[in-house]
């Protein structure tokens, strides 16, 4: 007996429907939960849970784009920051049901800068300041991360360093040249020479990352 023309409709669309349920949790398990944790800031100028965190932040925003991964932001309680046991990390890691942990140290972070007396002449008179003297300065700023992937048994399975370094030329002071005030989304700080830096050794962690999970 031949199926009529809407049976057999409805047939073709229930085997769509459950072959895209098949995929969906297929697509999701491919996706690997990235546990981050507040960067270890305690050896560098202006190292402060602030910007221990922010350091977390900005490397989830570069993850995000990541299809293959998922970042998760893991706070630490008050006091408690790297180097972290291994018993330690894998109870984060069960906790927050993460397939690894990225565990960062700011190796070094500095601004280095020359600058010539200038005058701000009808720029000053249109901020405001009216016609005071300024510096031209140059500013150099340079970064160096350490990082550790660790599995969900707390174990580093891969480190790496990654670097970031940006070069500005503008006129007034030299503000945003430590990680003191750093905080994500802040426009200041993000056109800033050690915001630019930030960016890019953030953008290399993930890349790093990335190339190890294969």
């Amino acid at each position: 007996m031949t199926k009529s023309l809407p049976g057999i409709r409805t047939i073709v669309a229930s085997v769509l429907v459950l072959g895209a349920l098949a995929v969906v949790p297929a697509a999701a398990q491919g996706r690997a939960r990235v546990g981050l944790i507040p960067f270890d800031v305690a050896s560098v100028d202006g190292g402060t849970h602030q910007a221990a965190t922010a350091l977390a932040k900005l490397v989830r925003a570069q993850m995000i784009t990541n299809r293959s991964m998922q970042p998760v932001l893991i706070e630490l309680p008050a006091g408690e920051m790297l180097p972290l046991p291994e018993d330690r990390l894998a109870a984060l890691a069960a906790e927050h049901k993460v397939d690894l942990i990225i565990a960062g140290t700011v190796l070094d972070a500095t601004t280095t800068y020359g600058s010539n007396r200038v005058s701000t002449g009808s720029l000053g008179r249109v901020a405001g300041i009216g016609n005071v003297g300024g510096s031209m300065r140059k500013t150099r700023a340079e970064v160096r991360l350490h990082v550790e992937i660790v599995n969900p048994e707390g174990t580093t399975t891969h480190a790496f360093e990654v670097e970031g370094n940006n070069t500005d030329v503008g006129i007034g002071a030299d503000l945003w040249t430590t990680l003191g005030g750093f905080d994500v989304g802040d426009a200041g700080w993000d056109k800033s020479p050690m915001g630019k830096a930030l960016r890019e050794a953030a953008e290399k962690l993930v890349n790093e990352v990335q190339k190890k999970r294969r």
